[in-house]
C-alpha cells in the first residue's frame, strides 16, 4: 500500500518500529485514507476558489468597462448639452420649451430680454407663472393667453400668435408638438 507522504514522514520519526504491525494496518490504513481525502477536499476548495476569483475577476472587468462606457457617454452629453446651450443662447429668437403637465423643460437667455425680466434666471418653472410676469409686458396680453390655452388643449397641434411688447418688438410665437418614441412628450 502507497501511504500518504504525511503519514510515511509521521510514521517514520514516531512509529517506525511498529509500523509494520499487523494489528496496527488498519489504524494506518484509515490515517492515510483521512489524509488522502484531506487533500481531495483542499484541491476541490482550491478549485472552487480559483473558479469564483476568475469569475469575480472578469465581472469586476465587465463593470469596469461598463463605468468607461457610462464616463464616457456622460462626457458626451456634457459636451452636447454645452454645444446646445451655446447655440440656443447665440440665436436672436427667445426659445421655450414646455411639457404637457405645463413645466418649464428649456429656454434660452432671449426670452429674458424680449420680454423685459431683469433676472439672471427664470423667476419658475410653471409656464402659468411665468405668463404672470411676462404679461404685463405685451400690449395685447389676450393673444399670448389664447395661444397658450390652444397649445394646453391641443397639444398635438402647431399652433402660431404674434403680439407686440411694450418695448416695441412684434414677436411671432410658434408651437410644435414634442414626440419622444411617438409620443407626446
Amino acid at each position: 500500500m502507497t501511504r500518504h507522504r504525511l503519514l510515511a514522514r509521521q510514521i517514520k520519526k514516531h512509529l517506525q518500529s511498529l509500523a509494520d504491525k499487523p494489528e496496527l494496518q488498519d489504524f494506518l490504513a484509515a490515517i492515510n485514507e483521512a489524509y488522502e481525502q484531506s487533500d481531495r477536499d483542499r484541491r476541490l476548495l482550491e478549485r472552487s476558489i480559483d473558479l469564483s476569483s476568475n469569475e469575480l475577476s472578469a465581472r469586476y472587468q465587465q463593470s469596469q468597462d461598463q463605468l468607461h462606457a457610462i464616463e464616457q457617454a456622460q462626457s458626451a452629453l456634457q459636451n452636447s448639452f454645452s454645444l446646445l446651450n451655446a447655440s440656443l443662447n447665440s440665436i436672436h429668437e427667445a426659445l421655450l420649451v414646455v411639457t404637457l403637465d405645463g413645466e418649464i423643460e428649456l429656454h434660452n437667455s432671449n426670452l429674458l430680454c424680449i420680454f423685459n425680466l431683469n433676472v439672471p434666471e427664470l423667476p419658475t418653472q410653471k409656464i402659468d407663472a411665468l405668463l404672470d410676469f411676462m404679461l404685463p409686458n405685451i400690449e395685447n396680453p389676450e393673444n399670448l393667453r389664447e395661444a397658450m390655452n390652444a397649445a394646453k388643449a391641443n397639444p398635438e397641434q402647431e399652433h402660431q400668435c404674434e403680439f407686440k411688447t411694450y418695448l416695441g418688438r412684434v414677436v411671432e410665437a410658434y408651437s410644435r408638438p414634442r414626440r419622444l418614441d411617438d409620443k407626446l412628450a
